[in-house]
C-alpha cells in the first residue's frame, strides 16, 4: 500500500509547485514511510510515498518511469504474476523488477484502458502519457483503494490518496450540507462521488478518468457487474454452488497470502473471519500468520473467550481496547479519517493495526469485510419480500437509528432522498447491490484504508473478490435466508470445519459497549449544551436534549444518531475550523 499525490496544469512557478507536492507527500507519509519520490515535467508533477509489500528492493520505488509513461500505485495486483507471463510470453516483454507496479505499467502500455479488465486488486494509480500530455486514473471495482480530486479557480487539477493531500495543497476546508444532510437523514455516506467537503470528489468504485493538458476531462464507468452477470443463470443445486463459491473462496484468499512482509488475520467469533482464518491456515504456515481479536473487556462485547480455545496452537493477540479516554481516541480517528466515522468497533480495528504493528512487524491483515452483502447476512434483508427497498434500513438490528426529529428546520430545507436504484429483477439482488456498490462497503472500505494506512499497514479484503461477488449473485434466495437467518448454505457448508459458535451464533446486532459509553457520559451532555453545538443550526437543540433523555431512559434501540451527534460536532471542531 502506498499513498499518491499529482498536480497538473498548474500556473504556479516550478519550485512552488515542488514545495506544494513535498508537502503532500508529507500529509500521506504514514501510507508509505519506506520511499518518497517526486516526478515533474513542463506540465505535471507527481509524488508518491512507498510502503513496500512485494519486490522490496529500491528498484520497486516510485513514480516509475520508462520511455513514454510515468506512474504511481497504490494497492496490489494479485494475479500480476500471471499478466507478467503473458506479457512475456505474447510481447515479448523484458521486466527490470520483481513487483506489480512494472507489470502494471506495461499493461497500460499494450492494452490501455482495457487492462482494468485483467486486473484482480486492490488498486488506484494515475498514470501520466509524455507523449500525449494525457492523465489517466483508475480506481479498483469496489473502491478499496481511493482517489481524491479537485479543480483549484485557476485550472489546476490536484488529486491524492486522501483528502489530506488535497489540504496540504492549500484547497478550501467547506463543509458539502448535501452529504451532510445525506448522513443525518438516510444515514448515507459520500454518494456518487461526493465527500464531506464542497468541490472536493472522490472517483467512484470501478471508474476510470481521462484528463489531457488542456482541462479536458472525462470520467467512465469501466465495471459493470449487470454486464458481468447478465448471462448467468442461478445455481440449479447446492452442490454446485459449494464446488465453485468455495473454490473461488480458497483461491482468493491464496491470491491475498502473497507478500514478502509478515501476515495477519483480524478474527472475530463470527462465520466471515472465521471462514477466513481457516482457509489461511490451509493456504500458509501457521507460524507465518497471526491472528488478532479485540475485546473490550466487557463479558457482552469480549469475542476472545470464544476464539481463544481454537487458535491456541497458533500465532494470537489478545487486544484490549476503550476506556475512560475513549472520547479522545475518536477525536484522533476522526481527525485521521477527515470525515465521521461509522461506529466504536472502528477503534477496536484500529487498536489491532497499532498494536501489530509495534509489537509483531505485522504490515499485510486479511479482513473479512463483504460476505454479509452477499450473503444477506444482516437482519434487514428478511424484510425484502414485503418492504420497498427505498425503505430497508442500513443499520443492523433496528429501524430506528435515524431520528430526523431533531434536525433544525433550516437545516432540513432543500433535502433530496436518494433514491437508489434497481438493476436487478428481484428485492434481493438489488439490496444486495445497494450494499456492495452505493452503501455499506464503500462506507467500510473507506474507514478500512484510512484506519490501515494510519499504521502504515495494509489491509486486503479476500470476498471482495469480483470472481466471488458475480458468483453471489447467482445464488437463489433458498440458499441465502432460511429460517430468519442469514447465509444458510455458508453456514451449513462449513458446519463441519468450523468451531460450532462460528456457525450457530446468531449474528450479533450490537457488537460493541457504544450504546452504554454513550449513555452514560457527561462528555455528549456537555457537548449538546455547548454554544458551538447550538450556533450550528444543524439541530433542533430543544429536540436533542428531549431526545438524549429519553434515550437514557431506555426508548431508543440504537444509538447511531447520538454518534452523528458526537461525529459532527468533532468534525466540525477538529477537521473544519482547525
Amino acid at each position: 500500500m502506498c499513498g499518491f499525490s499529482v498536480i497538473l496544469n498548474s500556473n504556479k512557478n516550478k519550485s512552488e509547485q515542488l514545495k506544494l507536492i513535498k508537502e503532500m507527500n508529507r500529509s500521506i507519509q504514514n501510507r508509505g514511510p519506506d520511499h518518497s519520490g517526486v516526478y515533474n515535467d513542463e506540465y505535471i508533477i507527481l509524488g508518491h510515498q512507498r510502503l513496500s509489500i512485494i519486490d522490496l528492493s529500491s528498484a520497486s520505488n516510485q513514480p516509475m518511469i520508462n520511455n513514454e509513461y510515468v506512474i504511481v500505485f497504490n494497492g496490489e495486483i494479485y494475479n500480476f504474476k500471471d499478466i507478467r507471463s503473458e506479457l512475456i510470453s505474447v510481447h515479448n516483454e523484458k521486466f527490470e523488477t520483481h513487483g506489480d507496479t512494472e507489470v502494471l505499467l506495461k499493461s497500460y502500455k499494450y492494452w490501455g484502458k482495457d487492462c482494468l479488465k485483467k486486473l484482480n486488486g486492490i488498486f488506484s494509480f494515475a498514470i501520466w502519457n509524455r507523449k500525449k500530455k494525457e492523465l489517466f486514473c483508475a480506481r479498483d471495482r469496489f473502491g478499496v483503494k481511493p482517489i481524491y480530486y479537485a479543480f483549484q479557480n485557476d485550472g489546476e487539477f490536484i488529486c491524492s490518496s486522501e483528502v489530506k493531500g488535497i489540504f496540504a495543497y492549500g484547497k478550501k476546508k467547506s463543509p458539502n450540507y448535501n452529504t451532510l444532510k445525506h448522513y443525518l437523514i438516510q444515514g448515507v455516506y459520500g454518494y456518487n462521488g461526493q465527500t464531506f467537503f464542497e468541490d472536493i470528489f472522490q472517483l467512484q468504485a470501478g471508474h476510470y478518468l481521462y484528463l489531457n493538458s488542456n482541462n479536458q476531462i472525462t470520467v467512465e464507468k469501466y465495471y459493470q457487474l449487470e454486464d458481468s452477470i447478465k448471462n448467468s443463470t442461478k445455481y440449479k443445486s447446492e452442490m454446485e454452488a459449494y464446488e465453485e463459491y468455495s473454490k473461488l473462496i480458497n483461491d482468493s484468499i491464496q491470491l491475498q497470502l502473497v507478500s514478502d512482509v509478515n501476515l495477519g488475520v483480524t478474527l472475530s467469533s463470527g462465520l466471515d473471519s472465521s471462514i477466513l482464518f481457516s482457509h489461511a491456515l490451509a493456504n500458509t504456515n501457521k507460524n507465518d500468520l497471526t491472528a488478532y481479536t479485540y475485546t473490550f473487556n466487557d463479558s457482552k462485547y469480549d469475542e476472545s473467550i470464544y476464539v481463544k480455545d481454537w487458535v491456541a496452537e497458533n500465532k494470537w493477540r489478545k487486544i484490549s481496547c476503550g476506556g475512560s479516554d475513549f472520547f479522545d481516541d475518536i477525536k484522533k480517528l476522526i481527525i485521521n479519517q477527515c470525515e465521521p466515522i461509522g461506529g466504536l468497533s472502528l477503534l477496536g480495528v484500529s487498536e489491532i493495526f497499532k498494536t501489530g504493528r509495534t509489537l509483531d512487524d505485522t504490515i499485510v491483515y486479511l479482513c473479512g469485510e463483504g460476505i454479509d452483502e452477499q450473503w444477506c447476512g444482516y437482519d434487514y434483508y428478511q424484510e425484502a419480500k414485503k418492504t420497498n427497498l427505498q425503505n430497508i434500513s442500513m443499520i443492523q438490528g433496528t429501524n430506528s437509528a435515524i431520528n430526523k426529529g431533531i434536525l433544525h428546520e433550516d437545516f432540513k430545507q432543500f433535502y433530496e432522498k436518494i433514491i437508489f436504484p434497481t438493476p436487478f429483477e428481484t428485492n434481493i439482488d438489488n439490496l444486495k447491490f445497494r450494499d456492495l456498490f452505493l452503501t455499506k462497503v464503500p462506507r467500510n472500505l473507506g474507514f478500512l484504508d484510512r484506519i490501515s494506512m494510519l499504521y502504515s499497514v495494509e489491509a486486503r479484503v479476500p470476498f471482495l473478490d469480483h470472481r466471488l461477488v458475480e458468483a453471489s449473485f447467482r445464488l437463489p434466495e433458498k440458499f441465502m435466508l432460511k429460517k430468519n437467518q442469514g447465509k444458510y448454505l455458508l453456514r451449513d457448508w462449513y458446519s463441519q470445519k468450523l468451531p460450532n459458535y462460528a456457525t450457530r451464533k446468531t449474528k450479533q446486532f450490537i457488537q460493541s459497549p457504544q450504546r452504554e459509553w454513550l449513555g452514560n457520559s457527561e462528555y455528549i451532555e456537555d457537548m449538546i449544551s455547548s454554544k458551538s453545538f447550538k450556533e450550528r443550526s444543524i439541530f433542533n437543540n430543544k429536540e436533542v436534549k428531549k431526545s438524549f433523555k429519553r434515550y437514557k431512559n431506555g426508548v431508543f434501540d440504537n444509538s447511531f444518531f447520538i454518534w452523528q451527534w458526537l461525529n459532527i460536532e468533532i468534525w466540525f471542531q477538529t477537521i473544519i475550523e482547525n
